[in-house]
């Protein structure tokens, strides 16, 4: 019984040493949401350089935060911003909205609920019926 214990206090105090010699991480170091920094391929006798996949370019004034508040933020809005940030969800493919369009849709007008209901279609691929989106699966 006192070997194990003798092993344990070892164990913990050479992971105290190990752990104690590991600096904490610098204040300049990289953040988890900035992206990592471009590295060119490199090229060798062996392999071929392969061509960099096209990006869908979204322009630097949309912003899926601010479109999501544009959607619904609350009572006295108006569904002109709701059917614009609707438009705009659709234009720039947005799935991140389908969650949020379907939570809102409870509060929009005849209007809002339609174009709520046409913007899902666009950006799941489901055609919802009208009558269907309150369970949120279509039918």
């Amino acid at each position: 019984m006192q070997k194990v214990v003798l092993i344990i206090l070892l164990l913990v105090s050479l992971l105290a040493l190990a752990c104690a010699g590991v600096p904490p991480p610098a204040d300049d170091a990289p953040m988890l949401t900035e992206p990592p920094p471009a590295t060119a391929p490199v090229a060798t006798e062996t392999t071929a350089v392969a061509e960099p996949s096209p990006v869908v370019a979204t322009p630097a004034s949309y912003d899926p935060n601010r479109t999501m508040y544009r959607i619904w933020h609350g009572l006295g809005h108006s569904q002109e911003t709701t059917l614009s940030a609707l438009a705009d969800a659709e234009k720039y493919d947005d799935k991140s909205q389908v969650v949020v369009i379907l939570e809102a849709l409870k509060f929009f007008g005849l209007d809002g609920a339609r174009g709520g209901v046409e913007t899902l279609t666009a950006l799941t691929g489901r055609a919802i019926a009208y009558g269907c989106w309150r369970i949120g699966t279509g039918c």
